[in-house]
């Protein structure tokens, strides 16, 4: 097990303080500025096309394809009967708090370290079936799901009547 974690390069240590911090916050309410609820849908996305770009092949990027909106709908209807509420003249949202971001905060870090990890002991893996689909089924999941709920957050917010906000520091 430790031999594992010594093999790990060293920026990785502070990246998960960094994600465990950013989700340890996600689990209260809080006012965020509505660019924000995109950030890491984008980060997941980026992180799978990196994949996808440097090792192309048309069956396991449909099958990521299928299962992204898999996780964006189930993602969508969890997050479609939050309530949040809006000020539109900052540009400006309060989420309520829950473990939901945290979780696929920490299932993003872990599937990539796991995946990185496995292919870095053995390289053969990269190209093996079951494990490209597996693969693909939790990226395409992830990073669905976190999507879905971002472009719901972003529909309830410009239907959302305005309310005066403040972003808090903590």
């Amino acid at each position: 097990m430790f031999n594992i974690l010594k093999n790990v390069p060293m920026w990785v240590y502070p990246l998960f303080m960094y994600l465990i911090i950013k989700g340890i916050k996600t689990l209260k309410p809080r006012v965020i500025n509505l660019h924000q609820i995109f950030i890491f849908p984008v980060i997941s996305i980026c992180l799978n096309l990196q994949n996808h770009f440097s090792n192309p092949n048309l069956f396991f990027t449909s099958f990521w394809a299928l299962f992204f909106l898999v996780g964006a709908t189930l993602s969508w209807a969890l997050s479609n009967k939050t309530i949040i509420l809006a000020d539109k003249k900052k540009k400006l949202i309060q989420l309520p708090g829950g473990f939901t971001t945290f979780i696929l905060i920490i299932s993003v870090f872990t599937v990539k370290f796991f995946i990185s990890f496995k292919v870095g002991m053995n390289p053969d893996l990269a190209n093996n079936f079951t494990f490209c689909v597996v693969r693909a089924i939790s990226t395409g999941i992830i990073s669905g799901a976190f999507c879905g709920k971002a472009f719901c957050y972003f529909k309830k917010y410009n239907k959302a009547t305005h309310n005066e906000l403040l972003i808090s520091n903590s």
